[in-house]
């Protein structure tokens, strides 16, 4: 994917991530609206782990419309690991 920008949160201080994809998640994506993937990587680009968290190996999820979006963030950039129906995980 295209890297994203790296601006400065205002609220955290910390900086946007960019995305990158695990295989098995950019195939669960190829399944979903076009719209999807661009919403993905612009709510990670502003890194929505708790301000207080910083653990590069912790596995992350969020509820993205009816998707649960796993990722993980180190080093600037948000992986994407997986993407399940709501419920399913």
């Amino acid at each position: 994917s295209i890297p994203m920008s790296r601006n400065s949160c205002r609220r955290c201080g910390r900086s946007s991530v960019a995305n990158i994809w695990h295989p098995a998640a950019r195939a669960q994506a190829a399944c979903l609206p076009p719209w999807f993937v661009p919403l993905v990587e612009e709510v990670l680009a502003q890194d929505p782990r708790p301000a207080y968290q910083d653990e590069p190996e912790r596995v992350y999820g969020m509820l993205l419309h009816d998707r649960n979006v796993r990722f993980r963030i180190a080093g600037g950039e948000a992986e994407v690991l997986e993407i399940g129906l709501a419920g399913q995980n």
